[in-house]
């Protein structure tokens, strides 16, 4: 299977001629029970990811098998049925597009996703210039191959807009009141959402827990892919000039419910 995750040849691939025909060859097989575990980079999708793999299988997962229980887009031909009517969760980074059915997207403060995007490509050998040049491109949607945030987000919402079968899911809430919105999830997947076992899976998914799995992950990476289970972090790292480069992610955020 041909993965591509975060590296360095696959943000070229995405930005690339090829990434038509590739995005195409990813998404074969997809079926209306499938379910997409969506998001843009750095929003809580490995935390949801290992939370819903626990909920359906019923066992604590690693980092190596939670790969294998819910995959990303294009690696998911092969792996375990694990909804209802014979469906897979399948994990994307990808804007919305009509080749999917039923989805989960996480939503999270953009400043707090510019910020941990911009961690996360510095540990993988990224984005050697200023945090100003980054947020720079960021916002132009020049970083990472998935588009820009406000454009990722919105194609999203309109989805969810006109259609049921798109859950929302905004990352602060999810830290607020984790049991809650697994359950909200665990619903919209048709699994039980029985509370003493929800409670058992987040205590189990703590980040310290997390980040004490089997990986392959250096301690740096790691301290990036699974972060603190925080937000408002951007408070503490944004000057007014830095806050005024994303100002055009800003209308984006009001439509997705946050108050700027």
């Amino acid at each position: 299977m041909l993965k591509l995750g975060t590296s360095q040849t696959a943000d070229r691939l995405r930005r690339s001629k090829l990434r038509v025909p590739v995005f195409k060859w990813r998404h074969r097989g997809l079926t209306p029970a499938d379910v997409m575990l969506a998001s843009y980079p750095r929003s809580g999708n490995t935390w949801s990811k290992f939370m819903l793999a626990e909920l359906l299988t019923g066992s604590e997962v690693d980092f190596s098998s939670n790969e294998d229980l819910v995959p990303m887009v294009g690696c998911h031909l092969g792996v375990p049925r694990l909804l209802p009517d014979a469906g897979r969760l399948i994990k994307t980074h990808e804007p919305y597009n009509r080749s999917y059915g039923r989805a989960i997207y996480l939503v999270r403060d953009v400043r707090d996703v510019a910020l941990s995007f911009r961690k996360l490509r510095a540990v993988e050998g990224f984005d050697h210039e200023s945090f100003e040049a980054f947020l720079i491109k960021f916002v132009r949607g020049e970083v990472g191959g998935y588009g820009s945030w406000q454009a990722h987000v919105m194609s999203w919402l309109t989805a969810a807009q006109r259609d049921s079968g798109v859950l929302v899911i905004h990352y602060e809430e999810l830290i607020d009141d984790t049991v809650t919105k697994l359950g909200e999830m665990a619903r919209f997947l048709r699994v039980s959402d029985d509370e003493a076992r929800l409670r058992a899976i987040v205590e189990n998914n703590r980040p310290d827990k997390m980040r004490n799995r089997k990986t392959e992950y250096s301690d740096e990476r790691m301290s990036v892919t699974v972060g603190e289970g925080a937000y408002n972090r951007w408070r503490a790292h944004y000057s007014e000039a830095e806050l005024a480069l994303i100002e055009p992610a800003m209308e984006t955020m009001r439509l997705a419910g946050y108050i700027v």
